[in-house]
């Protein structure tokens, strides 16, 4: 009887533990992940802190994310719209170029929350964490407007630099040299001298 309850036990035990791998071990559902995500937080900021940091509105580095229903997925954003291919994991997804193999990045799912966290370069040698919530924000298109504004301030910096080096030609000795110096004067009354000895001597 013993036996047979210990056998019974571990069926049950295999089972639970069947269960629980089939769960854990398989795909999210996509009822959890498809539809539209927008950035919650960009390395741990609001997203308003985050553009602020770098002198930009929150539309003008929001990220939008569409998943659909056939396991593609579409990044917005001011500077770029992309398509691509993700496979679904226990925890998340992987995302890929579209039609290619390679894991472009890993997405990690968190039910609780209701949220997608994923990591990226930025191109800087460090990495940008973004979470990403339900819903889609508004994407602003990126000007030029500041760096122009940037370019013209170093440009009147640079002028005025250059009017600074023009000035100090216009009120150096060159001008006034020329202007009050020996040079005009002394022939001035050289001249003078001259015609008045010249005179003399006559």
């Amino acid at each position: 009887m013993k036996g047979i309850l210990k056998k019974a036990g571990l069926a049950l035990a295999t089972g639970i533990l069947a269960c629980v791998c089939l769960v854990g071990c398989g795909e999210i559902s996509k009822s959890d992940i498809v539809g539209d995500w927008t950035v919650d937080t960009v390395n741990g900021m609001s997203l308003a802190d985050y553009a602020a940091s770098l002198g930009l509105t929150e539309g003008q580095v929001v990220t939008n994310l569409t998943i659909r229903d056939d396991d593609t997925m579409v990044s917005e954003s001011a500077l770029s719209s992309d398509e691509f291919d993700i496979e679904r994991k226990a925890d998340g997804f992987e995302v890929k170029q579209k039609g290619k193999s390679e894991i472009f990045m890993s997405v990690k799912y968190d039910a609780d929350a209701q949220t997608l966290t994923y990591s990226v370069e930025d191109g800087q040698g460090g990495t940008v964490t973004q979470v990403m919530k339900k819903g889609k924000g508004t994407i602003e298109p990126l000007t030029t407007e500041g760096a122009e504004t940037t370019e013209g301030t170093d440009e009147e910096y640079v002028e005025d630099e250059g009017t600074g080096e023009e000035e100090y030609v216009d009120e150096g000795a060159e001008e006034e040299y020329v202007d009050e110096g020996a040079e005009e004067e002394y022939v001035d009354e050289g001249e003078t001298e001259v015609e008045e000895e010249e005179g003399y001597e006559e």
